[in-house]
């Protein structure tokens, strides 16, 4: 299982200072990249679409802790009732302003981070447990990026033929990816799913499932939610406390 570690530091940022919280908070598992794993998680999805992020705003709950909320424009509705409507997702963590210089910035582990003028494919999950509206949160997220789709640690999405590799190199801005900035050997990387495939596959797996009204979170309501636990820093085993000499004369005598 995946897990962040509370950690505070301050960086300058444009001037600010701000303060990165880092919180374990969620469950995560690997992500799913074969037609099985996607699947198990359409599911468990209430809706699944196709939106891209036109606005990021910050809010605190009732107890200080800060969210994001994300609006996407819909451009595709695998159930086809919300396209061409704009709906607001709301998820935990997010950029907190303590003065006109320092601003706190809390990281919930397995929660996605989001940008502007970004594609993404969602699954909405059928409850929202008020942390993270997606099935198993960044699993059910995807990246729609030169017409194929990536999990959301930037790794391609293969269902059916899609697994074989591609003889082409790829090149990744992604900045979570393992391949950022990076361009790979054509035979060292798999072509990811296209669009059009994940949707079918999607649609198809999804056949049966009432089409349900996705419900948009509203910024100017009050909300409350669940302080996430903060997990210590791991203890440094005892060798590492040891001087760079002390290390060096250990091996020495081996």
């Amino acid at each position: 299982m995946k897990k962040s570690y509370l950690n505070t530091k301050k960086c300058a940022v444009f001037g600010a200072v701000f303060s990165a919280l880092t919180f374990a908070s969620l469950p995560t598992m690997a992500s799913m990249n074969d037609s099985k794993g996607i699947e198990s998680l359409a599911k468990e999805a209430q809706s699944i679409l196709q939106g891209k992020v036109m606005k990021i705003d910050y809010k605190d709950s009732v107890e200080g802790i800060p969210h994001t909320f994300v609006t996407y424009q819909i451009e595709d509705d695998l159930q086809g009732l919300q396209k061409g409507r704009q709906v607001t997702l709301r998820f935990i963590g997010g950029i907190k302003k303590i003065s006109d210089t320092q601003y706190d910035v809390l990281e919930v582990s397995n929660v996605p981070e989001f940008n502007l003028g970004e594609e993404n494919i969602l699954m909405l999950a059928e409850k929202d447990d008020g942390q993270c509206p997606l099935v198993r949160c960044s699993e059910g997220f995807f990246k729609v990026k030169s017409g194929e789709v990536f999990t959301e640690s930037g790794r391609p999405v293969q269902l059916g033929q899609s697994a074989e590799h591609s003889q082409r190199p790829v090149a990744m801005d992604d900045q979570q990816g393992e391949i950022a900035g990076k361009t790979m050997p054509a035979q060292a990387q798999a072509k990811g799913a296209s669009v059009k495939q994940f949707k079918k596959a999607v649609q198809s797996m999804m056949k049966g499932k009432p089409a349900k009204e996705i419900k948009s979170a509203n910024m100017a309501q009050r909300f409350s939610a669940a302080i996430p636990v903060a997990m210590p820093a791991p203890a440094v085993p005892a060798r590492a406390k040891q001087s760079a000499q002390d290390i060096m004369n250990d091996v020495d005598h081996q």
